[in-house]
């Protein structure tokens, strides 16, 4: 197997890459600093949330989401798994306009990230098997939540701090944009 151009960092060699497939893929995507950049609310996260969600103004996309996100909803099934409360999620994916109507979030499930529960129950709700779930996330527990549901785990680190966690060589490559999670998502879906 060739290697894959791509500027992200590899977990393991691109031999290590499982072959092409052309069965039904998920992409489940974290929320909080993912999907969303959040920083400028974190503070307000928690009640009274009225206050929160009147700041979703101050939220925003990272550059290319938008477009990640229709390119990757024509190969792909699409997911939040966040441990954010339901009614914020879903209030924060609305308010960017996302088409994505799955999600799991914080009271769905008993154990959180890291533990796989959350990943586990949202590939069963999609009826989709983990192993052929890519999840994306911005920290340790994200990884180590998607290799421990046997999904496979994808680094989005938009400052690239995530590369220096140990927790990144769980991860099939740790990514600084959309397009190289693009790559990692062609690369095992065909």
């Amino acid at each position: 197997m060739e290697a894959i151009p791509c500027s992200c960092r590899w977990a393991g060699s691109a031999s290590a890459l499982p072959p092409k497939t052309m069965s039904r893929w998920a992409v489940l995507l974290d929320l909080d600093n993912t999907l969303v950049l959040t920083d400028a609310i974190e503070g307000l996260r928690r009640k009274p949330w009225s206050r929160c969600y009147a700041a979703f103004g101050l939220t925003k996309l990272p550059d290319g989401t938008a477009e990640f996100v229709a390119q990757a909803s024509r190969v792909a099934t699409l997911g939040v798994v966040t441990m954010a409360p339901r009614p914020y999620a879903e209030k924060l994916v609305a308010h960017h306009g996302l088409p994505i109507p799955t999600l799991v979030a914080y009271h769905d499930v008993a154990r959180r990230k890291p533990h796989p529960d959350p990943i586990v129950k949202a590939a069963a709700m999609l009826k989709i098997p983990c192993s052929e779930c890519m999840y994306v996330g911005d920290g340790p527990d994200d990884i180590v939540a998607a290799a421990s549901a046997g999904a496979v785990p994808v680094g989005l680190s938009w400052d690239g701090l995530l590369v220096a966690k140990k927790e990144a060589a769980l991860a099939v490559g740790v990514c600084t944009n959309w397009n190289e999670v693009m790559e990692i998502l062609k690369r095992f879906i065909g």
